[in-house]
């Protein structure tokens, strides 16, 4: 009779932990899957980088700032008010210019997946869809190359945001994942972009499944 992984794991006596451990890629998935408390400091423009990429708050304090104290947590991709703060669309954790916060200590989910780095075509009006039918859950770079009426790396923008109004310079995720948008002026003609992702876990050809869909993978007991 089989049984998953993670019932595999759970027993007293395992014959076969190293097979199961790698079957979860129990490396990849703690790292990914692990609710994260970190301390940052030394911001770029009022943002910190994580030492992952975030992709919900649970909580933040600003241990100094012009404005210390808890945070509001706002919604991701957008942009925080006083007293607030959001996870950007970089995965990166954002605060209010005017809360001048220098150190904040941060409870955070960070995003699964794998990261994928790749080239794809991009339509004279801008759009590009991943390979093999890859989904993003986050975008890390994102590079239009020439022919491309405007060359050269573009800074993501919260997803969704309509290809005519990213901005100059700017690229989002469309509303399903599947692809990202330019300002299609900067495309202008059929080109290509170098982009880098996080690939949503299951979807499309070639991507890892979530950490929770391996140890629930069936196996035979030992």
């Amino acid at each position: 009779m089989s049984s998953t992984v993670q019932e595999e794991l759970t027993k007293r006596t395992i014959n076969n932990l190293a097979e199961l451990i790698q079957r979860a890629e129990l490396g990849d998935g703690l790292a990914q899957c692990t609710i994260r408390m970190e301390r940052l400091t030394t911001p770029t423009a009022h943002i910190f980088t994580p030492s992952v990429k975030a992709r919900q708050i649970l909580r933040c304090w600003a241990s100094a700032a012009g404005s210390t104290g808890d945070k509001t947590v706002a919604v991701p991709e957008s942009t925080p008010g006083a007293g607030a703060c959001a996870v950007d669309p970089n995965g990166n954790i954002e605060f209010a210019a005017a809360d001048a916060v220098t150190v904040a200590e941060v409870l955070y989910i960070p995003v699964e997946g794998e990261t994928i780095t790749e080239t794809i075509p991009v339509t004279a009006g801008g759009i590009a869809v991943f390979n093999n039918s890859r989904q993003a859950a986050q975008i890390l770079t994102a590079t239009l190359v020439a022919p491309a009426a405007t060359p050269g790396a573009k800074t993501p923008v919260a997803r969704g945001t309509a290809a005519a109004a990213v901005g100059a310079g700017g690229c989002s995720v469309n509303d399903t994942g599947l692809g990202i948008e330019f300002l299609p002026a900067e495309a202008g003609v059929a080109c290509t972009a170098n982009v880098t992702y996080i690939a949503f876990p299951g979807v499309g050809t070639g991507t890892q499944d979530g950490f929770q869909a391996r140890l629930e993978a069936e196996v035979t007991p030992v």
